[in-house]
């Protein structure tokens, strides 16, 4: 939960800068990241969750799974649900 809420933080300031700059006011943000200082020594990263089950009921064709599958193939997640 820690490590979501740092990303999640970074993010909102990163938008929040981008916002400032593109209105022409100017502010920064500085964020500086300490290496050193680790959070969470296993962050798998964001979960993806792929129930196939449910595709017949949903008209998904063979063609629609081949698109998925290359996508999840892509992303290379180290896990799913």
């Amino acid at each position: 939960m820690r490590c979501f809420m740092c990303v999640a933080l970074l993010i909102a300031g990163i938008t929040m800068t981008s916002g400032n700059t593109a209105l022409g006011q100017g502010a920064s943000l500085l964020v500086e990241i300490d290496a050193e200082d680790v959070i969470c020594n296993r962050f798998l990263g964001f979960g993806a969750e792929w129930d196939s089950s449910s595709y017949p009921q949903a008209g998904i064709t063979e063609e629609d799974f081949s698109v998925i599958r290359e996508r999840v193939e892509w992303m290379r997640l180290p896990v799913a649900r």
